[in-house]
């Protein structure tokens, strides 16, 4: 069988190893000194901390045929419903789920609310436009600011004057695309404003915390080196040599699946443009800060969550 080398043993590296190991001899190096990349989760007494993502979305085929194929199927955890709050001017504020309630609600002005029944009169847009510019030019700024921006942090981590519409949001596109304006689109679907325009799906973890799943993962594989940087990548006349502290690897074939300035280095020598544009990727800082709670004499917040307005 031929030899694949990933770089990288985060979850998108050993979902990669996973998906080629039935008809290739697969060789994962990971530079830390444990599989997992971000995704970690930690018991402390009876809680468990996540230190980067807490959930994923069961809208995606290929996540759902994953933890089929580990046989994780029985650890899933769905989250619990509630109110989705939004932080707005000192008070917690529940995010309306259909258009008329967000017109009775107090997140938006009058002036703000005149603007978004104006939304079926604005022209379409270009194919490819940024979160911001097409939420500003179907609804307005206020709505951007105080609703739409929180949520594309939420869920990106991102800005949305820098994210791609049809990227992040494909769905909100096709409505203006097939109905002209998006609140036709909801009333032709009958669904909720949250529904049509953020991503589908219901959140799901597992029993022990999303670190099942690459625990699960990085037990699957034969031949996984932790503490093994890749420092440089050559080509051979049939495959790729990589050079490590513990020696040289040949393989056939490559997988990339570190971080961009990491791969954008290995590439330099081989692949100039797609270094640089690996190398321009920009990432958001994110800080994960768990707090814990006695149980006794302490009623949890109703709700699911709550988001806060940049400023």
């Amino acid at each position: 069988m031929p030899r694949v080398a990933v770089v990288g043993a985060g979850i998108s590296g050993l979902a990669a190893a996973e998906l080629l190991r039935d008809g290739a001899e697969i060789t994962v190096l990971e530079a830390g000194d444990q599989p997992g990349g971000n995704i970690r989760s930690e018991r402390v007494g009876d809680c468990i901390f996540e230190r980067a993502a807490n959930g994923f979305l069961d809208s995606e085929p290929a996540m759902n045929a994953l933890v089929r194929r580990v046989g994780l199927e029985e650890q899933l955890l769905p989250a619990t419903g509630g109110t989705r709050y939004l932080y707005l001017r000192g008070r917690m504020r529940p995010i309306p789920t259909k258009p008329p309630a967000l017109l009775a609600s107090s997140l938006l002005s009058p002036w703000a609310k005149a603007r978004l029944l104006l939304e079926p009169l604005m022209p379409a847009g270009p194919d490819d436009e940024t979160v911001a510019r097409f939420v500003s030019r179907r609804i307005g700024r206020q709505p951007l600011r105080r609703m739409v921006g929180p949520m594309v942090s939420g869920i990106f981590g991102g800005d949305p004057e820098q994210l791609s519409l049809p990227a992040c949001f494909p769905k909100m596109k096709a409505m203006e695309r097939e109905h002209g304006s998006l609140l036709a689109a909801m009333r032709a679907r009958r669904a909720s404003a949250e529904a049509a325009a953020g991503p589908a799906g219901h959140l799901h973890s597992f029993r022990g915390g999303m670190g099942t799943l690459t625990g699960r993962l990085a037990e699957r594989q034969v031949d996984l080196r932790l503490r093994s940087p890749v420092r440089a990548l050559e080509r051979l006349e049939r495959g790729w040599r990589l050079r490590t502290p513990g020696g040289a690897i040949d393989a056939e074939a490559v997988v990339l699946a570190c971080p961009a300035p990491i791969a954008s280095a290995l590439l330099a020598e081989h692949d100039r443009p797609l270094a640089a544009a690996l190398d321009a990727i920009p990432y958001a800082p994110i800080a994960v800060v768990v707090t814990a709670f006695d149980r006794a004499g302490w009623r949890p917040p109703q709700g699911f969550g709550c988001l806060v307005p940049r400023g």
